[in-house]
């Protein structure tokens, strides 16, 4: 596979933070939305910036597009580093309000009883389920690295010895939320499904939670940066399969709850995204076979099918961001980078 530059870059008057990609609000079209520092979203349509949208807050660190509302309409979520949280619906601010500390994670979970909320992880170590004009639903405090400690059983810190990796933990004053990962329809050794949220902190641990209860800590051999979902490894039937990017510059797989080498990249590892390219094969209940994208403190997007390195990418800068999507509407979906010289480059995988 190689990756192919399909439009010219993008080079942008403003500092951006962060991408996002897909339909926006009553169109069906895909939208490139760029987060930026002086708190705006930026709206492009065909690489055509069309909208410019004031969240009347600081340096916006993440955005998620969803139908919060309920009505059929895809919504804007965005957090910035004052801890503001600020939804648009209809080109309008629907909801806001400050959570907590600045926000490091955004996304969308639906409870086992099919309940939506929109959680909000900060870097002040708290978890905070809301609801557009609604009480908060549940909070969850990150725990310390000693009571993390006194509740692992001594043999899931053992399990690093296996992975050939030593585990080194340090104490650190506070705890961050470095990602989050919502897993529907999971199900446990009796059959029985189950819905629960990954949450990674800046220590070695990552914690399972519903709806705002700890159902289990785990400890890979290092801090975890980021998190991607799928089915990523044919020896295992799970196909609910989860990529743990570290900073010891591994990849791990996590499948029923234990944990595995996927790869080793060499560099701390800062975004991990799910790609898939083949449409599902509607005869077979066989899972289809995810890519991931990888990058971090290296200048490449490297793509890997099957624990293999598929591509490396070469770029002249390290990226800060990245979103993946059918932005040109055209039926296949473009990587879209943000560069710390920033810039947005576009990028097509090819199948050799």
């Amino acid at each position: 596979m190689k990756l192919e530059s399909v439009s010219s870059k993008i080079e942008i008057d403003y500092e951006l933070n962060v991408l996002a990609i897909g339909p926006l609000f009553k169109s069906k079209e895909k939208h490139l939305l760029v987060g930026t520092t002086d708190g705006t979203i930026k709206v492009y349509l065909h690489n055509k910036l069309v909208e410019v949208l004031e969240t009347k807050g600081s340096s916006i660190l993440t955005l998620e597009l969803c139908d919060s509302t309920n009505f059929g309409d895809i919504d804007i979520i965005s957090g910035d580093s004052h801890g503001n949280v600020v939804i648009f619906s209809n080109h309008q601010i629907l909801y806001r309000d400050t959570i907590n500390g600045p926000i490091s994670s955004i996304i969308t979970h639906v409870t086992s009883n099919n309940d939506f909320n929109i959680v909000v992880g900060d870097r002040l170590g708290q978890v905070t389920s809301i609801k557009p004009h609604q009480n908060v639903q549940w909070k969850f405090k990150v725990p310390t690295l000693s009571q993390t400690l006194d509740t692992l059983k001594m043999s899931q810190l053992k399990e690093n010895e296996s992975l050939g990796i030593c585990m080194v933990i340090t104490e650190q004053k506070s705890q961050t939320v470095k990602d989050m990962v919502s897993i529907v329809n999971s199900v446990d050794q009796f059959d029985n499904s189950f819905n629960y949220i990954i949450i990674s902190e800046n220590h070695n641990v990552i914690h399972l939670i519903d709806q705002g209860r700890k159902l289990a800590s785990i400890s890979p051999p290092s801090p975890v940066n980021t998190m991607c979902k799928g089915y990523f490894d044919s020896r295992y039937k799970n196909s609910i399969q989860v990529l743990l990017g570290c900073e010891n510059g591994f990849i791990y797989i996590l499948h029923d709850f234990k944990l595995d080498v996927y790869c080793q990249v060499g560099y701390p590892i800062t975004i991990l995204k799910t790609l898939s390219l083949t449409k599902p094969n509607k005869n077979t209940t066989t899972p289809t076979l995810d890519h991931v994208i990888c990058t971090g403190d290296f200048n490449s997007l490297k793509i890997y099918s099957n624990r293999n390195l598929i591509c490396d990418h070469i770029l002249e800068d390290w990226v800060s961001t990245l979103a993946i999507g059918d932005i040109e509407n055209s039926g296949e979906s473009l990587i879209v980078i943000g560069k710390l010289n920033n810039t947005i480059e576009f990028l097509k995988p090819v199948e050799y």
